[in-house]
């Protein structure tokens, strides 16, 4: 990031590179990486779009800046989500395998018997 790698990672809290060509490789710690190419580079050598690209995400996002975190944006890993795909695949693997009481349990906490996996597949037709 040259001369503005301070100023850079202050204000977004992500380890970047930026080459004087107009490439710019950010990387998040845990989760992957960014990458982007644009040759107009302001007056430190760093790509504009680059950076307007990250600032972008930085607004977005909770879990994109490391040293700071605002829960009112949005979870970059989709947490709650993972957790409902998560649930839903246990309650196949118990349906696959005949344990009703654990698809009565979900079942119980609110889980959607209806709801399927990446493939569409369902507790129910499974169980039945």
């Amino acid at each position: 990031m040259y001369n503005g790698a301070g100023k850079f990672t202050t204000a977004y809290g992500v380890p970047s590179k930026s080459g004087i060509s107009g490439g710019l490789m950010t990387v998040v710690p845990g989760m992957g990486a960014v990458g982007s190419f644009s040759p107009l580079v302001n007056e430190e050598g760093t790509t504009v779009r680059g950076v307007a690209m990250i600032d972008k995400l930085a607004r977005i996002f909770q879990n994109f800046n490391l040293f700071f975190k605002d829960f009112m944006k949005r979870d970059l890993l989709r947490r709650p989500y993972l957790e409902k795909v998560s649930t839903i695949i246990a309650a196949i693997i118990a349906a696959k395998s005949g344990d009703y009481d654990t698809i009565a349990r979900l079942h119980s906490r609110g889980l959607d018997l209806n709801l399927g996996d990446y493939d569409n597949r369902k507790p129910l037709h499974l169980a039945a």
